[in-house]
């Protein structure tokens, strides 16, 4: 061990027979090996001198300042760190190397900036307005800041703010948020849409809104308009689907929804109505297939359904069953068809006759009404019946059933009688012009006979003016002698039948009974008749 000098103004230290430390005539040290320390190392140097530290050559690190007073700076071989500190002014890191530098830094105690280009891009901390924007080039790019409501900020260039958070958590985009209650998680889009939550976990429920804000608790009864004019919404509460609409409003005003649609947890379609019904009005597809048409309207051409074909004429609803069709309701020349294939109906004004097809063809002849296993019951008709035939002559305009009530009666004075009744009777069928009748009269008692021609009275229509109709006389009983009726005949334009008898001259046809030869005993003057006669 020992200390020599190694040459011109150089002092070495000697171990062991080799130089361990150097020192040359500029105060350069050199160790020949690591230094190791037990203690703190001090390497104290002048205001103007930097502190290096270098591996041959290859690389260094120097800590100090070229000139005094600039600053302090730890250097590599491209990449400087600064740290700076004045009254006024606070470097805290600077770094220069070939893709840019990196400085923080405080300028006028107002702004923090991080600069990651010195020439373009920049990140500065706004503490006068409390946020952070994005610089380029001198000009404001973009910004996130905070104000003393506790309200957070996001905007593009200088002024223009794209996102609002406020300290209740709604959040604005391009628009400042309503005062929605802490019931709500809500996201405000534009001038008026909104999408929000019921915070409450056991509540699901979500709503997509147009023009209105919830400032309560309830979903259904505490929204306001945001602006004046028309409000709607889509919720999703408890596996239903909502849309609810209301008409123009005034700001803040409460609004009351009309449930326009709804679609519920069991998948009925429901419009106009809050649960499937028959009779409320409104539509309702439902799951199981069932569609309900439900209006009310004291209109009488409002229709409850409207179905409408344009161009051309054919079916406009066909009814099916596994597939097949099994009718159909159709129009054809401006008509409506109902049927299947050639066994159609066709409606029109004050009338109702058979098609060939959906589409109104002709048919004539083809279409039966009823079978001999699926007949009609009652057919009420108001005229007649056209049958076997379209002239006058196949034209059937009356059909009728009744019972009349036979009297007999004098041409010059009626008798007065008291009839048998169990014997006394009539009926009667009238078949178009033709009544066929059918008749029975027996005295019970006689008060007094009559006087002139002997007729019987009450037929149930009269008779034509044109012509008398042959009556038969079934059978007599207890007449006067040579006075009991043989045969009769209904009289032109009357209501009565008269009686006639047989005389010992066969040329006498027509000789009235005598109505004063009536006898007075019980079931006295009994007659049978039967016979047609024309009205």
């Amino acid at each position: 061990m020992g200390i020599y000098r190694g040459g011109t103004d150089i002092l070495k230290f000697v171990t062991a027979g080799t130089d361990a430390i150097t020192i040359d005539a500029s105060q350069a040290v050199t160790l020949a090996n690591d230094l190791s320390m037990d203690g703190d190392l001090n390497l104290v140097g002048s205001a103007s001198q930097n502190l290096t530290l270098e591996r041959s050559g290859a690389s260094k690190i120097e800590i100090g300042a070229s000139t005094a007073g600039v600053g302090n700076y730890i250097n590599t071989a491209t990449n400087d760190l600064f740290i700076k500190r004045t009254a006024s002014f606070l470097k805290v890191l600077g770094v220069d190397n070939s893709t840019g530098d990196i400085s923080f830094y405080e300028d006028t105690g107002s702004t923090v900036k991080l600069l990651w280009d010195s020439s373009a891009e920049k990140l500065l901390a706004d503490r006068a307005n409390g946020g952070y924007v994005f610089e380029t080039a001198g000009s404001i790019r973009a910004g996130v800041q905070s104000d003393d409501q506790n309200n957070l900020t996001l905007r593009a260039g200088t002024d223009d703010i794209k996102m609002r958070i406020q300290a209740d958590g709604s959040v604005g985009i391009g628009v400042v948020p309503e005062s929605w209650s802490t019931t709500w998680d809500s996201l405000s889009v534009g001038v008026s849409g909104s999408f929000s939550a019921i915070k409450t976990s056991n509540l699901p429920r979500v709503f997509v809104s147009s023009n209105c804000y919830n400032d309560g608790n309830s979903q259904s009864g505490d929204w306001k308009y945001t602006n004046t004019d028309f409000a709607s919404q889509y919720a999703q509460i408890s596996g239903s689907h909502e849309f609810r609409v209301v008409s123009s409003g005034t700001e803040d005003a409460g609004i009351t929804w009309n449930q326009a649609v709804i679609i519920d947890n069991s998948g009925n379609l429901l419009v106009g109505m809050t649960s499937p019904s028959n009779l409320t009005t409104g539509f309702s597809a439902r799951a199981n297939s069932l569609n309900s048409f439900c209006r009310d309207t004291a209109t009488a051409d409002a229709a409850v359904l409207a179905l409408n074909k344009k161009t051309g004429d054919g079916d406009i609803l066909t009814i099916q069953k596994d597939g097949s069709t099994v009718g159909s309701i159709g129009t054809g020349s401006s008509l409506l068809t109902i049927g299947k294939g050639t066994g159609n109906l066709v409606f029109d004004d004050a009338l109702v006759a058979p098609a060939g097809t959906s589409s109104a063809g002709n048919s004539n002849g083809v279409v039966d009404l009823g079978s001999s296993s699926r007949r009609f019951k009652d057919l009420w008709l108001n005229g007649g019946a056209y049958i076997g035939g379209t002239t006058s002559a196949n034209y059937l305009d009356d059909y009728e059933e009744g019972t009349w009530t036979p009297v007999y009666k004098g041409t010059t004075t009626d008798p007065v009688v008291a009839y048998q009744s169990g014997e006394t009777f009539g009926k009667y069928t009238k078949i178009g012009d033709t009544v066929y009748i059918q008749c029975g009269i027996a005295i019970a008692s006689l008060t007094s006979v009559g006087s002139g021609d002997m007729h019987l009275g009450g037929l149930p229509f009269t008779v034509n003016s044109s012509y008398s109709s042959a009556i038969t006389v079934g059978a007599n009983n207890d007449w006067g002698s040579n006075n009991h009726p043989s045969h009769a005949r209904a009289a032109k334009n009357t209501t009565t039948i008269q009686l006639f008898k047989f005389t010992a001259d066969p040329q006498d046809e027509f000789v009235y009974v005598d109505a004063s030869g009536m006898l007075s005993g019980g079931n006295d003057n009994g007659v049978t008749l039967a016979g047609f006669y024309k009205v």
